[in-house]
């Protein structure tokens, strides 16, 4: 048996933490023994590091695979049994949803959501004065097709300021219309981007109503849309409800037998929101009975009626989504905003070609007309020389500055555009968001005032531009700008042709 051995407390710890590695120099090997079997130089587990105990482990971030690992061939290793791997769940989020990462999958960037053809009808009550709004309308809310009733119109020679003005502020987009040539007022007309394909298609005459027929094709898809104002009855058009409707059927008749989609928008003056109209009524009937519906449920005109439209087949998806009716500003008819299943063009394009004349070397140029025909074997007659004057220069032309190709994106022109008039337009836009959050009539009247704002700002803007750009101009600059101003561009309806 042992001696009794006595250590004090301090004297253990002192052992244990000075002289661990040591301690077998310090003291004789029968303590030494007696201390190894006592367990005093055994390594306790520790929790370092866990907060609060082995319920409250630490997380280690993973990444679960079921992709083989590359064989390394150089290894002495044993190789892995892969079918005891499983897929380990990986927690990343507060709510402890589980996910499974496939590190095999091959994931891309999600595609943009389907695109879509934006129109809108709205009756502005006249384009005459209105132009500028009516153009930026367009600009801002990137619309496609703006489907106008009432355009006051007359379709010669009157029209000529307005139709320029269109022209010059949206030269990518088309202008087609029906305007009422009899009487002062009524028409209709379309404001399409180019890059889809327009037709305007023949239309059967009605005493009712006014109407414009195109089809809007977009590769391989289109559309035909129907443009229809229908005047309120009146002493000067002597219409009634029931010549409208007996019309209204006939047209009926003839676009429900159409075999491609159909969109019919405009300003029917009909109140289709009152249950109790019995001519309301009539005309949910005559929709109803092939096959069509109407997409708008809320008030379009300041009296707080339904007025203007938007009709398709009841079985048909074309139009998309709910219709929007927008605020008024201009008119007393609110614009009416969808988005139809036609995928929308690409920006259009224009390919210009031109000489980089200021690249010309002068003197290079004077050196190759003083030896070209013009000097050393000049024409002998007068009709002679013009012709040879104008093979050299064209060919000395081509040689000092070769012409060049440069295709260009038609966008909107709007250089009159200021930072104050954007200033304002941001006001106006805040007012309009929250006349639309909140539908009082405080704030109704508060957008309209940031309306008639905006709209005193870019007429005086777009007229002080084209004031300095007229005072600026020579008198060849000054015939273009005048031309551009009051003469619409039309181009031939006809393709170039040879008669025989």
């Amino acid at each position: 048996m042992y001696p009794a051995i006595k250590y004090s407390s301090s004297m253990l710890i002192s052992i244990s933490e000075s002289v661990i590695n040591t301690v077998h120099n310090k003291v004789d090997e029968h303590t030494w023994s007696t201390i190894n079997e006592l367990g005093i130089t055994a390594k306790k587990k520790t929790r370092r590091g866990c907060r609060s105990g082995r319920n409250k482990q630490r997380k280690i971030s993973s990444i679960a695979s079921n992709r083989l690992p590359v064989p390394n061939s150089q290894t002495s290793r044993p190789s892995i049994n892969h079918s005891n791997l499983v897929p380990i769940p990986i927690n990343h989020n507060p709510k402890n949803a589980i996910k499974n990462v496939d590190l095999n999958k091959t994931y891309r960037k999600t595609s943009k959501q389907h695109a879509e053809t934006k129109i809108v009808t709205w009756n502005t009550r006249s384009m005459n004065n209105k132009t500028s709004e009516i153009c930026d309308f367009v600009t801002e809310r990137d619309i496609d097709v703006l489907a106008i009733q009432e355009t006051w119109l007359y379709g010669n020679e009157k029209d000529d300021c307005t139709l320029a003005d269109v022209n010059y502020t949206l030269p990518n987009f088309d202008f087609v219309q029906s305007p009422r040539r009899s009487r002062k007022g009524g028409g209709v007309a379309f404001v399409v981007k180019k890059g889809y394909s327009t037709v305007v298609n023949e239309a059967a005459v009605y005493q009712s109503f006014e109407h414009m027929d195109v089809t809007i094709t977009q590769r391989s898809s289109s559309i035909r849309i129907f443009n229809i104002y229908r005047p309120t009855p009146s002493k000067i058009n002597k219409a009634t409800q029931s010549d409208f409707l007996e019309d209204f059927s006939a047209f009926l008749e003839t676009a429900a037998s159409i075999p491609s989609e159909i969109v019919i928008l405009g300003d029917f003056n009909i109140h289709v929101n009152d249950a109790d109209d019995n001519f309301a009524r009539s005309f949910q009937g005559l929709l109803d009975a092939v096959g069509l519906r109407q997409h708008v449920t809320t008030a379009t005109h300041k009296s707080g009626n339904t007025l203007d439209l938007l009709i398709s087949r009841s079985t048909s998806n074309v139009i998309t989504g709910m219709a929007e009716v927008m605020p008024r500003s201009i008119s007393d008819h609110s614009p009416v905003r969808c988005s139809v299943n036609l995928h929308p063009p690409r920006a259009p394009r224009k390919i210009m070609k031109y000489h980089k004349i200021r690249q010309i070397n002068i003197d290079d140029l004077k050196s190759d007309i003083e030896s070209s025909a013009l000097y050393t074997d000049p024409a002998s007659n007068l009709e002679e020389r013009v012709k040879q004057y104008e093979s050299v220069m064209r060919e000395l032309l081509d040689k000092h500055a070769p012409l060049v190709e440069k295709t260009v994106i038609i966008r909107p022109q709007s250089p009159w555009y200021t930072d104050d008039l954007r200033h304002e337009k941001q006001k106006k836009r805040q007012a309009e968001r929250k006349v639309m959050k909140s539908k009082l009539e405080i704030d109704r009247q508060m957008y309209v005032q940031r309306c008639k704002s905006y709209k005193t700002m870019l007429e005086t803007a777009k007229r002080d531009y084209h004031r300095t750009k007229i005072s600026e101009s020579d008198s060849k600059e000054l015939f273009r700008v005048v031309d551009k101003l009051c003469n619409p561009i039309t181009e031939p309806p006809l393709p170039d042709h040879d008669s025989n």
